[in-house]
């Protein structure tokens, strides 16, 4: 799933592109593409699943855990394995459920957050 749109932070308009590939093999080159085009992007892992812990790249900006919603009983992954993590990476670190929404919103507005701050950041050094 593909979605472009324009949103309001902090009285600032920002414009994203957003590619939800779900994981799938099917987008693996549109996403490798965009992950080198793009100027920040969320790691998204299952802690239903090993291999999308495994499949992670250090160049993003906050590493989130989907899922949250389901029972231990289907938990493969320990939260405490992706906070070390985050912890090493320096990262934010989310537990999110996409199916019931929660915390989706927030990890996408800090990220463009971060973002705007490391282009102000660049754009301040490079004046002087």
């Amino acid at each position: 799933m593909f979605i472009k749109k324009t949103i309001e932070i902090d009285q600032k308009e920002f414009f994203v592109e957003i590619l939800d590939t779900g994981g799938t093999e099917t987008f693996r080159s549109m996403r490798d593409l965009y992950i080198i085009n793009s100027k920040g992007f969320p790691i998204i892992y299952s802690i239903t699943s090993q291999s999308t812990f495994d499949q992670k790249e250090q160049s993003a900006l906050v590493l989130v855990v989907n899922k949250v919603d389901l029972s231990n009983t289907e938990i493969f992954i320990q939260r405490e394995k992706g906070q070390r993590l985050a912890d090493q990476w320096m990262y934010p670190f989310y537990q999110t459920s996409a199916k019931h929404s929660i915390y989706v919103n927030q990890i996408f507005i800090d990220l463009i957050r971060e973002i705007d701050r490391r282009l102000a950041c660049l754009r301040k050094a490079s004046r002087h």
